[in-house]
């Protein structure tokens, strides 16, 4: 009960950062649940708890499709080009390291979003949407 009860106060929590978020946070958002999804999967993975593991790659996949998604499809835009080239890498690496049970290939996929992340985080407030 009392985990039911934090579970509740978390998602309260979150749903209350999204509501207040910027276009930039909700991205900065989305990047740091992928990273931490995949540190969760790493951790099942190496416990052997593959259904567990599947289940944190899965929610990667899908915030990985849906920034893949937000990317900008103007002819030109060589930043969406870009991101969404290091987007399908990512992809490929953790749907590899899911059916490979591969951790290099999930450390792979973490240390790209990282540096996605912190360069993200680099913007300035004024260039910020």
């Amino acid at each position: 009960m009392p985990q039911r009860i934090s579970g509740a106060y978390a998602q309260v929590d979150l749903d209350t950062r999204l509501e207040a978020a910027s276009p930039h946070d909700l991205i900065r958002l989305l990047l740091e649940g992928a990273i931490l999804r995949l540190g969760r999967a790493k951790e099942h993975l190496l416990r052997r708890n593959i259904a567990k593991k599947g289940e944190e790659i899965g929610k990667v996949i899908s915030i990985v499709a849906e920034l893949q998604h937000c990317l900008s499809n103007e002819p030109g835009n060589e930043v969406a080009r870009h991101l969404n080239t290091l987007y399908e890498q990512i992809m490929g690496a953790v749907v590899a390291a899911n059916i490979e049970n591969d951790v290099e290939k999930l450390d792979l996929a973490s240390e790209l979003l990282q540096h996605l992340s912190e360069s993200w985080n680099t913007i300035p407030q004024e260039h910020r949407g």
